[in-house]
């Protein structure tokens, strides 16, 4: 299951850089917030009034959500993703999970159920589809 997450979370990153660099060699098209959270960076101050630039903890699910909008736009793909059916409800449910059995509280934080590991693989079936319709889009096959 934590490769499973890892495999989502490394694809989140690279969309996320792809999406900048693209964003780089033409006209921009994110916003300055935007390119910040594609860098994974935020800003504060020192206390001698020097500009710092620190990195930026992003919650998953809404980093996943943000990187994948971030690559379907870049991309052009006007659809977007279906973040409203049940693969991404089942990939939230997931996150859950690997919450749970990465941070555990108690014992039983480290069981995985059946219903567990069907989440955890509906979801990451999920996250496939809908980046493999921009990929699919960017390569111009057709739907």
């Amino acid at each position: 299951m934590r490769s499973l997450f890892a495999y989502v979370e490394g694809l989140t990153y690279a969309f996320k850089r792809y999406a900048l660099a693209l964003h780089e060699q033409r006209e921009p098209i994110f916003s300055n917030a935007e390119i910040a959270l594609l860098r994974e960076v935020s800003y504060d101050l020192s206390d001698k009034g020097e500009a710092l630039e620190q990195g930026k903890f992003l919650r998953f699910a809404s980093n996943l959500r943000f990187a994948i909008r971030a690559f379907a736009r870049i991309s052009a793909y006007e659809a977007g993703p279906d973040f409203l059916g049940q693969g991404w409800q089942a990939l939230r449910k997931g996150i859950q999970v690997r919450n749970r059995i990465t941070h555990p509280k108690r014992p039983d934080d480290l069981t995985v159920s059946d219903i567990d590991l069907v989440a955890v693989s509906t979801g990451v079936r999920w996250f496939q589809e809908e980046t493999g319709k921009i990929l699919d889009f960017r390569q111009g096959k057709a739907p």
